[in-house]
């Protein structure tokens, strides 16, 4: 018990130490993507924005920093020939990997619980703090910001040039707002010579001069022209507030059970809710690849190891993000088989890499 416990406490340490480091170094490229996605509307916005980001990255994070741990946990066993101590002292390669097992069964469990609880409403929530963010953020536009555009929606607004002081409108313009909801159009496209924007409640009002409404290579005059859209329509907020994404697993599963998914979309929601089981078997999948590669690689630098370690991860999350699910929404193999294929590829690997150390 106390060599369980040692190398339990390893495990844990370790993987929260890698998970630390690689969102650390993270951090940065988020907060630069942050900006982009919130429009540039401004710094602090993008940091209120960062941990929402940060929680879609723990399913995938912790299972690549729990298989660099692994690795290197076992191999300094193997390099210390502490493990061949211990296999001469009685104790089976089994018994030595339980503390592993019941490491990966833990962040497994929490793992599904984010990907299949949390970040499907997360996904809903990002998409509010967006609409939120660039409200407030046009409220108080920059002096000189001649361009707009609310991220994720087909509203651009760009400008020659904008007056200063006063209401500070926007001059020679050239304007898309999407259309309102239920409408079977697609928007306008408009050129007007005087341009302001206000916000009354949820609503933006468009105040125009000199607009004329463009087809094509006609311009249609209008004058003086208001529009007026509501935010939440125009973020699609209301609409996708009950979109089979943003549920949570066991909702999925009862809107799949009951025909409440579109028929075209049906596959894909099959594989989702597939993928979110394949997700948190990550973790005891990397134990079967990374106690072998460990093991193997013992007699050379534990930067190969690590490197190859980190060679597993990228392969099975480009495999099972690209390859199955295109394989599954083709039609050409069954979902559940698209999302767990990568999974059974990983086991068939991890199987051999074990005989061929244990029998080393």
């Amino acid at each position: 018990m106390t060599l369980h416990r040692y190398i339990f406490r390893q495990l844990l340490w370790g993987t929260a130490f890698a998970t630390g480091g690689m969102a650390f170094v993270a951090v940065p490229g988020l907060v630069v993507s942050a900006v982009q996605k919130l429009g540039g509307v401004g710094m602090g916005a993008a940091l209120g924005y960062l941990p929402l980001v940060l929680v879609d990255l723990v399913p995938y994070l912790v299972p690549i920093a729990f298989l660099l741990t692994v690795v290197a946990t076992y191999g300094r066993l193997a390099a210390d020939n502490e493990w061949a101590a211990m296999n001469m002292a009685g104790f089976s390669p089994l018994r030595l990997a339980l503390p592993a097992v019941l490491v990966a069964t833990i962040m497994g469990a929490g793992t599904y619980y984010l990907v299949g609880y949390v970040s499907p409403h997360l996904s809903f929530v990002k998409r509010d703090y967006v609409k939120r963010a660039v409200v407030a953020g046009l409220k108080k536009i920059a002096p000189g910001r001649t361009k707009l555009n609310f991220p994720g929606t087909d509203f651009y607004m760009s400008a020659r040039w904008r007056e200063q002081g006063g209401d500070q409108a926007f001059r020679d313009v050239l304007i898309h707002v999407p259309p309102e909801e239920g409408s079977d159009e697609e928007g306008e496209t408009i050129r007007a010579d005087w341009l302001t924007i206000r916000f009354q409640g949820n609503e933006m009002i468009v105040s125009m001069r000199d607009a004329r409404r463009v087809h094509g290579d006609q311009d249609t005059f209008m004058g003086e022209s208001v529009l007026t859209r509501n935010m939440d329509q125009v973020f699609a907020i209301d609409h996708d507030s009950g979109h089979w994404k943003f549920q949570n697993s066991a909702r999925l599963r009862e809107m799949i059970d009951h025909g409440e998914i579109h028929p075209r979309s049906l596959s894909i929601a099959r594989i989702e809710l597939h993928s979110r089981y394949a997700t948190a078997a990550t973790c005891l999948l990397f134990v079967l690849l990374g106690i072998p590669t460990g093991l193997l690689l013992r007699s050379g630098t534990r930067l190969g190891a690590l490197a190859t370690a980190v060679g597993y991860a990228l392969l099975y999350y480009l495999l099972s993000m690209r390859m199955g699910k295109e394989l599954a929404a083709s039609g050409s193999i069954p979902e559940w088989l698209g999302a767990w294929s990568t999974t059974f590829l990983g086991v068939i690997c991890g199987l051999g890499l074990a005989r061929k150390a244990m029998f080393r």
